[in-house]
């Protein structure tokens, strides 16, 4: 099992650099090295052409309203993830975990046990962190509306009201 998965993520990542290659001899006209290719890749990880067929795939696939849901935590999270993106964090995670667990204990069960834990845990993480900024804007929200509701009683003009409270 562990064979396999090292056989697919080697082959994986063998696809990612051919794909980036042919792309940048087209249009830069000249051979990279390895790792300058590498770089490219990590920078512009989105114009892929293996995460736009995943991206593809995973929109044409899942609920419109899921993905929402999703992805509109994420950006309260102060994360810029698309939903594909996620699901590519939460299995890559779990198959690192299993694969990790099952070499160091060298037991099925927790190794199946801990993945799907790990599977669970980024939203998670993610949510958690939505949830403690949301906390943090409800708390200044008050004094925000009780001084734009002030400064609108004292000039009588609610947009200007509001530009002189932003800063605050």
């Amino acid at each position: 099992i562990i064979f396999i998965g090292l056989f697919v993520f080697v082959n994986i990542i063998l696809i990612l650099i051919r794909s980036n290659s042919a792309e940048e001899d087209d249009t830069l006209g000249k051979q990279k090295n390895l790792i300058e290719m590498r770089s490219l890749q990590v920078k512009d990880f989105r114009k892929n052409a293996l995460v736009r067929k995943f991206q593809t795939e995973v929109d044409e696939k899942v609920d419109y309203n899921k993905r929402y849901k999703v992805e509109t935590t994420l950006m309260q999270a102060g994360y810029s993830i698309s939903y594909a993106e996620l699901k590519a964090i939460e299995w890559g995670l779990a198959l690192l975990i299993a694969i990790v667990t099952f070499i160091t204990l060298n037991n099925p069960l927790m190794s199946i046990l801990l993945s799907v834990t790990a599977k669970i845990l980024p939203y998670q993480a993610f949510q958690f962190v939505a949830n403690q900024r949301m906390d943090k804007m409800q708390k200044q929200i008050g004094s925000f509306i009780q001084l734009t509701t002030e400064r609108y009683c004292a000039n009588g003009d609610f947009p200007k009201a509001i530009k002189q409270s932003a800063p605050d």
